[in-house]
């Protein structure tokens, strides 16, 4: 409320003190009086409440611009009238903003990931490597002994540097609710619709209504933001960074056997040598940012382990959208980007994989979003 009166009672740079509905302004409102008797005017669905999405529209509205200049994004800024500065503020350590867009989701290069649509996409934060085994080890160990009580010895990792895997998709979710409550931000999940009990244990199928999408804290990309960030602003491109792959791109399985991928260039077929450890030692992950960045500064888009994503495993229409959420119920949870097992065909940026939601696989591990709303 403190916003609205902030923006909304004033005539220019005078304050009036009151304000009214009107359809033909920006935010649907203009200064002065007006018919208020039965709704305030940020109720704009006129069910008696302001919630959280109306109060972040007229955030939005005033906040989303440098003087007359649209930003995308905002952050928290004490000391400012209400407490919010244009811009994206500090990118927090590890992660790249990536930038409000529109993108084409899908390709029609190889004939597996269609139809292709617009998608358009507000500004993220996503971390720019997988999540490690020391990430994982010492967000799980504070998390047991703070509510988090069955992520007990879960999960597995090669080194301290490589990536986590063994983890089911229940596991990382809980997870990025433990990491956020550590570091002091608002958790994103909940087994409730009014988001007041925080997911902390069990296999909860938590519904798109109990995420907490506008929270700072962490959590899994969507599909829809992962594969926007995976192709770092290149538009058309099998992989983040052209057409071809190699083990100098990536760690993945070369030229698996009786594909005949002409965009496998690699000489040799097989598991990375680099990462081979030979029989009975798999897997062969690699450290994390071991290959080149896409242009978002995002390193292992593909290949090493696949990464979680929210969605549940459906298909999509051919419309354009703006950041879909994916199916609202499924049995299987999307997994994207490839690994250390797997050919070039699902390390491309728009290859669709799934897995039960309560599956541990050395080939799947995960990264963290934030919301670019602090």
């Amino acid at each position: 409320t403190r916003v609205i009166q902030l923006y909304n009672h004033r005539s220019g740079a005078n304050r009036t003190g009151e304000y009214r509905v009107q359809a033909d302004t920006e935010d649907g409102f203009a200064p002065g009086t007006g018919s208020l008797a039965t709704h305030h005017s940020a109720d704009s669905n006129r069910d008696g409440r302001i919630d959280a999405d109306e109060l972040l529209r007229v955030i939005e509205l005033f906040n989303y611009r440098s003087g007359t200049v649209r930003t995308g994004e905002y952050h928290a800024a004490p000391g400012t009238e209400d407490g919010f500065a244009p811009g994206p503020g500090a990118v927090p350590a590890g992660f790249a903003l990536i930038p409000a867009g529109t993108f084409t989701m899908g390709d029609n290069l190889d004939g597996t990931a269609l139809p292709t649509h617009a998608v358009t996409m507000p500004a993220f934060y996503l971390a720019r490597t997988k999540t490690t085994w020391a990430e994982w080890v010492a967000v799980r160990d504070w998390a047991v002994t703070n509510g988090y009580t069955d992520l007990a010895s879960v999960g597995a990792g090669k080194a301290n540097t490589h990536p986590v895997q063994m983890v089911s998709w229940y596991e990382v979710v809980k997870w990025l609710n433990a990491k956020s409550e550590k570091d002091g931000l608002m958790p994103v999940y909940y087994t409730n619709d009014a988001q007041t009990a925080v997911y902390r244990t069990g296999s909860v199928g938590v519904t798109n209504t109990q995420v907490k999408w506008t929270a700072n804290g962490y959590r899994l990309p969507t599909e829809a933001e992962w594969e926007y960030a995976a192709r770092g602003g290149l538009v058309g491109g099998r992989f983040p960074w052209g057409d071809t792959i190699t083990h100098s791109q990536a760690n993945y399985y070369a030229l698996w056997p009786n594909t005949n991928l002409s965009y496998d260039l690699n000489p040799t077929s097989g598991y990375h040598p680099t990462y081979n450890t030979g029989i009975g030692t798999d897997p062969f992950t690699s450290p994390v940012a071991s290959f080149a960045a896409n242009s978002y500064g995002l390193f292992d888009m593909a290949g090493n382990v696949f990464d979680w994503c929210w969605d549940w495993s459906g298909s999509y229409g051919s419309a354009a959208v703006t950041a879909p959420l994916g199916p609202a119920s499924g049995t299987r949870r999307i997994i994207r980007g490839g690994g250390w097992g797997f050919s070039a065909i699902d390390c491309r940026s728009a290859s669709r994989v799934d897995a039960g939601p309560v599956d541990r696989d050395a080939i799947i591990g995960f990264r963290a979003v934030r919301s670019s709303v602090e």
